[in-house]
C-alpha cells in the first residue's frame, strides 16, 4: 500500500513537472534535474519532507547525494531509479526523505550515475533548518529593540547638557573615547572576522557587527563600581549612540562587501540605516524632554539605574532561554574570539587614555566604554535585517561576547574590593599609631629610648608629695595603691 501511494506521488510529481517544464521551457534554461518541492528552505527542527526528483537524462543506474553540513539535514530512504514511459518519451525520476537535524543551512547535491560508476549530471537543492521555538527569538527581538529605545529616552533625558558644552571646550576624553571606538574597535572585529571565524559568513558578520556598535549596555554601571567617571561615561555612550549613525554603516560600507562575497546571504545596508535612526531618535526624545518637561526628565532621571538593571537581567534570563542553541553551536573558537573583542577593547582605550594622560577616573571610562560595547543593537540589527537561519546564526557571536564582556570586569571588580578591604585594614593601623605618636608630641607617652619611670608596684623609693590644688580622686588612688 505504501508502494503504491509513493508510486501514486510519483507519478503525479512527474505530470507537474513535465508541465511546468514545457510552461517555462522559452523563458529559461532547463535544468538537467528537476526537484519538487525545489527548494528545502526555513524547514522546521524535527521536520521530514519526501522529495521527487526528475529527469530526461538516459541511461541513469543509481544516484548519490553529498551533503555540505551533515548536522543541519540528513538523506533517508532513498528509493530506486523508476524510469516512466510514454509514446514520445521516457523520464527517470526517484524520491528520498530529508530530515531536518539542526539550525542552519546546508546544501544537497544529487549525482546521477550510469552502470559504470560514472557522473552523468548534477544538481543542488538548497536546504535550511529553523528552531521549533523560533516565536520566541523573534518575541526577544522585538522586546529588545524596545527596551533599548527606552534606554536611548532615558540617557537623553539625563544626560547633563551644560557638562556636554564643558567638555566641547576641552573635549580630550570624548574624543580618544570615540578613536578608539570607532576607528580601533571595527578594525579589530574585521580582523577577528577574517581570523578567528575565516569561512564562516555568518559569524564573520556578527562579529564585525558587534565591533562597530556603541558603547553602552552596563558600561555606565560597570564604571561607577571599578571607580570611574561616571559623568565622562555618560557623555561618551551618549556622543557614541550618536555617531553610530554614520559611523557603523560608513564601516559596513566599507568592509561589509569582503565579508558578504562569499556568503549566501546579502547585507541589508538600507535596512540598517533605517534601524539606526530609530534607535537614535529616541535620545533626541529624550533632550527635549529634558528641555520642555523636566518634571518627566526627572522621573526618567531616577528610574535610570532599575532600567538598566532590569534591561540587564531581561537580556541575561530571557535571552538564555531564547538563544539557548547558541550553547550547542558555541565552540573553542567562537569563545576565543568573542572575548578577545573586549579584552583587547579595554587596553585599547586604557592606553590611549594612559598615553593623552587622562585623569585616572577617565581612564576607567574610556577603557570600559570601549570595550563594553552594546550587543543589544547587534543582536537587534541581525534579527531584523537578516533572514532565518542566517539571523538565528549570524547572533550567535554577539551573543558570545555579551556573555563573557562582564568577566574581565567582575575579575577587576573583586580585585579593587579586596584592594580596597586591605586599604581600609592598613589606614586603620596608621591611624592607632598616628594617635600614638600625637600623644608622644603632647606629652602623654614618653619618647622612644626615653627612660621609664619606676614602677610604684616594685619600687621603694618615697613617693613625691603632690603639690598644687587637692584631687580628692588621686587621693583615693593613692590610697588604693
Amino acid at each position: 500500500m505504501a508502494s503504491y501511494a509513493t508510486m501514486v506521488t510519483l507519478l503525479l510529481a512527474v505530470s507537474a513537472v513535465t508541465l511546468a517544464q514545457d510552461t517555462v521551457s522559452d523563458l529559461h534554461p532547463q535544468a538537467l534535474i528537476s526537484f519538487e518541492p525545489d527548494n528545502l528552505r526555513q524547514m522546521v527542527d524535527g521536520e521530514m519532507f519526501l522529495v521527487v526528483w526528475t529527469t530526461s537524462i538516459e541511461g541513469v543506474a543509481s544516484v548519490r547525494f553529498n551533503i555540505t553540513d551533515e548536522k543541519i539535514v540528513t538523506v533517508l530512504d532513498q528509493s530506486e531509479v523508476m524510469i516512466v514511459s510514454d509514446d514520445t518519451n521516457s523520464t527517470v525520476s526517484g524520491t528520498f526523505n530529508v530530515s531536518a537535524d539542526f539550525l542552519g543551512s546546508s546544501t544537497i547535491t544529487l549525482y546521477l550515475l550510469d552502470r559504470d560508476g560514472e557522473v552523468l549530471a548534477s544538481e543542488d537543492l538548497q536546504a535550511s533548518v529553523l528552531l521549533t521555538y523560533q516565536n520566541l527569538v523573534n518575541i526577544l527581538s522585538t522586546s529588545l529593540g524596545i527596551l533599548v529605545g527606552v534606554v536611548n529616552v532615558i540617557i537623553g533625558a539625563t544626560i547633563d547638557l551644560e557638562l556636554i558644552k564643558g567638555i566641547v571646550k576641552k573635549p580630550v576624553g570624548p574624543l580618544v573615547g570615540l578613536f578608539s571606538q570607532y576607528l580601533f574597535m571595527p578594525v579589530v572585529a574585521f580582523g577577528l572576522s577574517q581570523t578567528v571565524f575565516s569561512g564562516y559568513p555568518v559569524f564573520q558578520l556578527g562579529i564585525f557587527l558587534a565591533g562597530c556598535s556603541p558603547g553602552g549596555g552596563a558600561s555606565n554601571m560597570w564604571t561607577h563600581l571599578l571607580g570611574g567617571n561616571l559623568d565622562m561615561s555618560i557623555i561618551m555612550t551618549f556622543i557614541s549612540t550618536i555617531v553610530a549613525f554614520g559611523a557603523l554603516p560608513a564601516w559596513v560600507l566599507l568592509l561589509g562587501p569582503i565579508i558578504a562575497k562569499d556568503a549566501a546571504f546579502v547585507i541589508p545596508f538600507a535596512n540598517i540605516a533605517m534601524l539606526l535612526i530609530t534607535l537614535i531618535g529616541p535620545c533626541f526624545v529624550g533632550i527635549f524632554l529634558q528641555r520642555f518637561v523636566p518634571k518627566v526628565a526627572k522621573i526618567l532621571k531616577m528610574l535610570m539605574s532599575p532600567v538598566m538593571i532590569f534591561v540587564l537581567l531581561y537580556t541575561v534570563v530571557f535571552g538564555c532561554i531564547a538563544y539557548r542553541y547558541i550553547f550547542s553551536v558555541m565552540d573553542a573558537k567562537i569563545i576565543a574570539g568573542s572575548f578577545a573583542l573586549p579584552v583587547i577593547g579595554y587596553l585599547v582605550g586604557l592606553s590611549l587614555g594612559s598615553i593623552f594622560k587622562q585623569r585616572r577616573g577617565d581612564v576607567i571610562a574610556i577603557s570600559i566604554e570601549t570595550g563594553l560595547q552594546n550587543n543589544s543593537i547587534a543582536l537587534f540589527m541581525l534579527n531584523v535585517t537578516l533572514q532565518p537561519p542566517d539571523s538565528t546564526l549570524a547572533i550567535v557571536v554577539p551573543a558570545t561576547v555579551f556573555l563573557v564582556t562582564p568577566v574581565p570586569l567582575m575579575v577587576l571588580g573583586v580585585v579593587r574590593l579586596v584592594y580596597l578591604y586591605v586599604q581600609r585594614r592598613k589606614s586603620g593601623k596608621e591611624e592607632v599609631s598616628m594617635e600614638g605618636v600625637d600623644a608622644q608630641k603632647n606629652g602623654k607617652l614618653p619618647a622612644i629610648g626615653a627612660p621609664k619611670k619606676p614602677d610604684p608596684m616594685t619600687s621603694h623609693a618615697p613617693k613625691p608629695q603632690r603639690q598644687g590644688i587637692d584631687n580628692p580622686a588621686a587621693d583615693l588612688s593613692d590610697e588604693a595603691h
